[in-house]
C-alpha cells in the first residue's frame, strides 16, 4: 500500500501490511496461511479464498464422496465451510449451498479457527487447514451427487 507524505513523495508501507475497511491491520503474504494463535480470527471471504457453506448433514456426505481430495473444511456446529480458490467460476444456485462472499459487492467475514484446533467444541478444522483449497469442480460434483442421493434410513 502506498502512503503519500506531506511533500507529495510516496513511501511504501511496511511489507506485508494492509488495512481492512475498519482500519484493522491485515497481514498479506500473497498466499493465505491459517491462524496459529489461540483464538478464532474473523477474515474476509474473497481475499485469499471463497467459502462454500453447507448444512453439516449434507457436508458429511460430501466429505465421504471427496475423501482425500477435499481441501480445508471448517466445522461450525451444524454448518461446514469448504475453502475454495477465489478464481472459482460462478455456479448455478443449489439448494442448501451458499458461496461466500456473496455477490453485490458486500464483504462477508468468516470465523476461522487456529490451525491446531481440529476438534470441537466451537469452530474447528474438520479437514486440516494446511491443505490446498478444494477444487470447486470436484466439490460441486460431490454436492450434486449428495443432494440427489437419499441420505439413508
Amino acid at each position: 500500500m502506498n502512503e503519500h507524505t506531506a511533500t507529495g513523495t510516496s513511501r511504501r508501507a511496511p511489507v506485508g501490511t494492509n488495512r481492512d475497511r475498519f482500519g484493522a491491520e491485515v497481514v498479506d503474504r500473497g498466499t493465505w496461511n491459517p491462524p496459529h494463535g489461540l483464538d478464532v480470527v474473523v477474515l474476509p471471504a474473497g481475499r485469499w479464498w471463497n467459502a462454500v457453506r453447507v448444512p453439516a448433514g449434507l457436508g458429511e456426505r460430501v466429505l465421504t464422496l471427496l475423501g482425500d481430495v477435499s481441501g480445508p473444511v471448517i466445522q461450525d456446529g451444524d454448518r461446514m465451510y469448504w475453502l475454495v480458490p477465489t478464481t472459482m467460476a460462478r455456479r448455478p444456485p443449489m439448494r442448501d449451498v451458499t458461496v461466500l462472499p456473496a455477490e453485490h459487492g458486500r464483504t462477508v467475514y468468516l470465523g476461522v479457527p487456529p490451525a491446531h484446533r481440529t476438534a470441537g467444541p466451537g469452530l474447528y478444522w474438520r479437514v486440516p487447514a494446511e491443505r490446498e483449497p478444494t477444487d470447486p469442480d470436484l466439490l460441486f460434483v460431490a454436492l450434486r451427487i449428495a443432494l440427489n442421493t437419499p441420505s439413508g434410513p
